[in-house]
């Protein structure tokens, strides 16, 4: 097992588990991530 410390991304998947089309961003939070889905 390594020690590296590797931060957390969160991503926005449609209801497959499949990346959104038009909004495939990369976030450091799920907060973060929502936020934009709802203001898109």
């Amino acid at each position: 097992m390594t020690s590296s410390y590797q931060p957390r991304r969160y991503r926005l998947v449609d209801h497959h588990g499949q990346r959104h089309l038009e909004i495939d961003e990369h976030f450091d939070s799920n907060e973060e991530a929502w936020a934009f889905a709802t203001h898109w």
